[in-house]
């Protein structure tokens, strides 16, 4: 069942959250540390099984879990959540949240796995550039919408980890 506006909105300082018939209190909300989706960050997955786990002891219905997750959300995960028009449910906010956060996690393990590949001395060179191409495409190339910077930005970075990383 989906919130109003108005009661996705209620103060978290208050006393009582209502939720339909369950209502969440400040300081159960308090056993949920906010989430900003930064990298020193706790990650998505590690803060909404807080929630899953929290929600279960205090026995949340889904509309208290998506209130919960609303008031815990900081920054731009907040402005995130407000720009994308995610007032549904609890189901289609989780989705949306771990789609976006962990495609950040697994674009920093990326850049970092590019940077720090070198070729082993039995690799052929052509074997070396295509999978270093391929790691390239994986750190840099994101999105349709900004493609002709990223595959320039791309094949900058590709010529510098080639000249840095290639064997002797």
């Amino acid at each position: 069942m989906a919130l109003s506006d108005s009661q996705s909105t209620q103060n978290a300082n208050s006393s009582y959250v209502y939720s339909n018939s369950n209502f969440l209190t400040s300081n159960q909300l308090h056993f949920i540390p906010p989430f900003s989706g930064s990298n020193d960050s706790r990650s998505i997955t590690d803060f909404l099984t807080t929630v899953e786990e929290i929600a279960d002891h205090f026995g949340w219905n889904n509309g208290s879990k998506y209130l919960t997750v609303k008031l815990r959300l900081i920054r731009e995960v907040l402005s995130l959540s407000v720009s994308r028009n995610l007032f549904s449910d609890y189901d289609s906010l989780k989705e949306v949240l771990i789609e976006q956060y962990i495609t950040q996690s697994n674009k920093a393990s990326f850049v970092h796995e590019f940077f720090t590949f070198q070729q082993p001395l039995n690799m052929p060179v052509s074997v070396f550039f295509a999978k270093a191409s391929a790691l390239s495409f994986k750190a840099f190339c994101t999105s349709e919408r900004n493609r002709e910077i990223e595959e320039a930005n791309r094949i900058e970075m590709l010529k510098s980890m080639l000249l840095t990383n290639l064997a002797p």
